[in-house]
C-alpha cells in the first residue's frame, strides 16, 4: 500500500520488507471512490534533500 501524490490510497502486490522507504511507480488497474490499485511497475530508492 502506498498513497499518490495527491494523497490516494493506491494498493498492489509486493513485498513490504523490500518495498519500505522507496518511491514505487504503479500502472493503475482499478480505481474505487477513495482507493486505486495497480502493478508495480519501477522502483527506485527515495532520495530526500
Amino acid at each position: 500500500m502506498g498513497r499518490t501524490r495527491g494523497n490516494r490510497l493506491t494498493f498492489f502486490a509486493g513485498n513490504i520488507n523490500e518495498l519500505k522507504g522507496k518511491l514505487v511507480k504503479v500502472r493503475i488497474t482499478e480505481v474505487r471512490a477513495f482507493s486505486l490499485t495497480g502493478e508495480p511497475v519501477e522502483v527506485r530508492e527515495a532520495v530526500f534533500i
